[in-house]
């Protein structure tokens, strides 16, 4: 994986260094002054983060908790993950400035499982309305 900058004055991009990955997993989320993504490593179920930081124009490896399934999230302007690895919950983890993950959120499921032991939902969304409360949206399946 590689990041071009517009570099304004010149209006012509130019490369940065470049990270190997192995596969790229969800969209990538701006929080923290960083584009972080997360990817799979080459176990394939154990997630790393990549973070390129804007103001310095640089990869480096952000620690994270180890889940099967997480996805990032902009938590008010603080990277956060969202455990969905347990079927009755969802976790929501926070990034706090020391780099420390700290979990915030269980957020209970009640949605119906089926035969085979998989959920008719998929996690689709986070985000915090005007009123504070925090929203997870999700995408209902067949």
């Amino acid at each position: 994986m590689r990041a071009e900058v517009l570099d304004q004055g010149s209006r012509s991009w130019r490369d940065t260094v470049s990270v190997s990955t192995r596969l790229l997993l969800g969209a990538p989320v701006f929080a923290a002054g960083s584009i972080h993504l997360i990817v799979a490593s080459a176990e394939y179920h154990v997630h790393r983060i990549w973070s390129f930081n804007l103001a310095k124009e640089e990869f480096t490896r952000t620690p994270c908790p180890q889940f099967e399934r997480a996805i990032a999230v902009d938590l008010r302007g603080v990277l956060g993950l969202v455990d969905s690895s347990r079927k009755e919950s969802h976790d929501v983890w926070v990034m706090e400035e020391s780099g420390v993950w700290v979990k915030k959120y269980r957020i209970p499921l009640m949605l119906p499982w089926g035969a085979n032991g998989h959920r008719f939902a998929f996690f689709h969304g986070l985000r915090w309305p005007q009123d504070g409360a925090l929203v997870l949206k999700e995408r209902l399946g067949l």
